[in-house]
């Protein structure tokens, strides 16, 4: 496989990693959203809380979901995966590749810096 065969699958990898943790966290954003709806629902009918309390439920509620939504959307379309980061998950899954994947990125990437290759 030549080498910019390899980088450019790498590169479609990286992004549908990216593209899956992001749809990942929406899907857990969107769990965790119901069911903060539903116990905060269910505390104001329980306690049947007062017009102050009540919007404080609600802060705490919005401050649980944006907070959510930082650790699990925003965080992963933030992150930057290199190419040897990918190769080097890649060889822990499939430790076949004894190191040579990421080898193979990093002389690519910079073919001058790797002394006696």
């Amino acid at each position: 496989m030549p080498p910019t065969l390899l980088i450019n699958s790498l590169n479609d990898l990286r992004r549908r990693v990216k593209l899956l943790s992001i749809l990942f966290g929406v899907g857990i954003l969107m769990a965790a959203a119901v069911g903060i709806l539903l116990a905060t629902v269910f505390v104001d009918y329980l306690l049947k809380l007062p017009v102050v309390p009540r919007l404080l439920v609600l802060v705490i509620a919005l401050g649980a979901v944006a907070y959510l939504a930082f650790r699990w959307i925003a965080k992963p379309i933030l992150a930057r995966f290199s190419l040897s980061d990918v190769a080097g998950h890649l060889e822990a899954v499939f430790p076949q590749f004894d190191d040579r994947l990421r080898s193979t990125v990093n002389f690519v990437q910079q073919p001058d810096s790797i002394p006696g290759s």
